[in-house]
C-alpha cells in the first residue's frame, strides 16, 4: 500500500527552487500523458486545440493515471523477472567469467 509523506523543506541552497521546478515538470507530464496542454494563461486544451473545462481535464487525468499505473506495474513486474533471470544466469557462470562486485 502506498503511503504519503508530507513535509516542509526550508533551505538556503536554492533547493526549494529546484523542487518547485520538478513539481511543475511533473504536472506538465501528467497533463501530456492525458492528452492535455496548458497555455501561458492557464487555459487547458485537448490535443485538437479544443478548450477543456477543469472538470473534463480532471476526469481525463484520472482516467489516464489508472492506465499509466497499470502499465508501470506491469513494467516493474517484467523488470523483476528480468533481474531474477540475470542473477540466476550469472551464478551459473564459471568464476573467471563473473563480473566483479562493485
Amino acid at each position: 500500500m502506498a503511503e504519503r509523506l508530507t513535509f516542509t523543506l526550508a533551505g538556503r541552497d536554492e533547493l526549494s527552487r529546484v523542487m518547485n521546478g520538478t513539481a511543475d515538470a511533473a504536472d506538465r507530464l501528467r497533463l501530456r500523458l492525458a492528452g492535455i496542454t496548458a497555455d501561458a494563461d492557464g487555459n487547458l486544451r485537448d490535443l485538437r486545440g479544443q478548450f477543456l473545462s477543469l472538470a473534463d481535464a480532471q476526469r481525463r487525468v484520472d482516467d489516464h493515471s489508472a492506465i499509466v499505473q497499470r502499465s508501470m506495474a506491469t513494467l516493474s513486474d517484467a523488470g523483476d523477472k528480468l533481474g531474477e533471470s540475470l542473477k540466476a544466469n550469472l551464478i551459473n557462470l564459471p568464476p573467471g567469467w563473473r563480473p566483479a562486485a562493485g
